[in-house]
């Protein structure tokens, strides 16, 4: 397997199990940095805001079509 692959796979499942808390706290840390910068890194976390923002929409519920 690709180690990229193995990579994304294992950081998008800890950031889709990540508790309420640290979820929040991830949200609070991008509002009040206010840099937009996708390369701030969580290091308490282990990822980056573009790569939380990423896993974060992938692991969100499909709209249904009207």
């Amino acid at each position: 397997m690709d180690i990229n692959i193995s990579k994304y796979t294992t950081l998008f499942h800890h950031i889709h199990n990540m508790n309420m808390r640290d979820v929040r706290d991830t949200y609070k840390g991008l509002r009040q940095n206010q840099s937009n910068d996708l390369n701030m890194l969580f290091p308490r976390l282990g990822f980056t805001a573009g790569e939380f923002a990423v896993a974060h929409v992938i692991k969100m519920p499909r709209r249904a079509r009207s």
